[in-house]
This record gives structure tokens, sequence and C-alpha cells, in this order.
């Protein structure tokens, strides 16, 4: 029961950073090199996030943890939307 949630978390979290750096990169033409910046580094922050939070949700997974392997596939889309909030409230 609980290797399908683990699995479907765990795309909703790949999914969450595609679309985060996705919405990135689009930002970033008309940037100044500053916010430039700053977008690179929240840019790897994102896909570090994502890449970790995959490798170890496929590996609790693996060891049949799947209920922890559900919270950590989760984990990068919580963080993502966590960053769409602030970024959000900070460009006003």
């Amino acid at each position: 029961m609980h290797l399908p949630l683990a699995i479907l978390s765990t795309l909703t979290g790949m999914g969450a950073t595609l679309l985060m750096l996705v919405l990135l990169l689009a930002g970033s033409p008309n940037s100044t090199p500053a916010q430039l910046s700053q977008i690179k580094w929240l840019m790897l922050s994102v896909a570090v996030v994502g890449l970790i939070g995959t490798v170890a949700a496929i590996w609790s997974m693996c060891v049949h943890r799947h209920g922890l392997g559900a919270a950590i596939g989760f984990a990068p889309a919580l963080f993502v939307v966590i960053l769409f909030v602030i970024l959000w409230n900070t460009q006003g």
C-alpha cells in the first residue's frame, strides 16, 4: 500500500523540481547581473535538493521503507513551495 504512495510522492517531488527550474530559467533573460547570480544559485540549490530527495527516496524504497520513501520523495516539492512563496513575497 505504501509503495505506490512513495512512487507518486517521488514523482511529485521530481515534477515540482523541474517546474521550479523552468520558472527560474524563464525569469532570467531580463535580469541584472546580481539577479542572474541569485537565480543561478537558486537553480543549483533546487537541483541539488531535488536530486538528493529523489536518490534518498529510491534508496529507502529499495530497503523496503516505503513510508519513509514517501516522506523523503515529497520533501523537494515542499522545498519548492516554500521557495516559491518566499520569492513571491520578496518581489514587491
